[in-house]
């Protein structure tokens, strides 16, 4: 899209262009925050991950497991994905938590299509998002189950 294309038509009245001035504001400051909100989810699934390898130390051989799904109603994998992500090093946790707050996988879920000429540019995980399943891009994200949920 050409600079001449993005900016607003000169037939718009000064109200509406006001009004979408203030548009504009408000879904900037909204997308800022959905960005911090997503990171600071993946920030406490580490976090759990952290308290879960606490607790499983303290626990005796072969009662993890039940302790786990009595507690949290969680399986073993979903607890060992939480636990993976806290063992990571400082690099890959950063790239989780800047990936989970790209749009193109949460559209692409949505959609189910493979399009991506939507994409955010400086959406790093565009074409891999697009590739396959959330689930298996993130899957600190996505429950054993399968169903997507940001639990926090």
């Amino acid at each position: 899209m050409t600079e001449a294309q993005m900016e607003t038509p000169v037939s718009i009245s000064a109200e509406h262009r006001q009004q979408l001035d203030q548009l504009v504001h408000e879904i900037t400051k909204l997308d800022a925050e959905a960005c911090t909100l997503a990171s600071q989810a993946v920030a406490r699934r580490i976090e759990i991950g952290r308290q879960l390898i606490k607790a499983k130390d303290l626990l005796p051989h072969g009662q993890f497991e039940p302790w786990v799904t009595k507690q949290f109603g969680w399986t073993r994998q979903w607890a060992a994905k939480h636990m993976q992500l806290a063992k990571a090093d400082g690099a890959t946790q950063q790239k989780v938590m800047d990936e989970a707050a790209t749009m193109t996988a949460a559209l692409t879920l949505v959609s189910g299509a493979d399009d991506e000429s939507d994409a955010n540019p400086k959406d790093d995980a565009a074409e891999q998002a697009a590739k396959g399943p959330l689930k298996n891009k993130f899957p600190v994200l996505a429950p054993a189950g399968g169903q997507l949920g940001l639990m926090v």
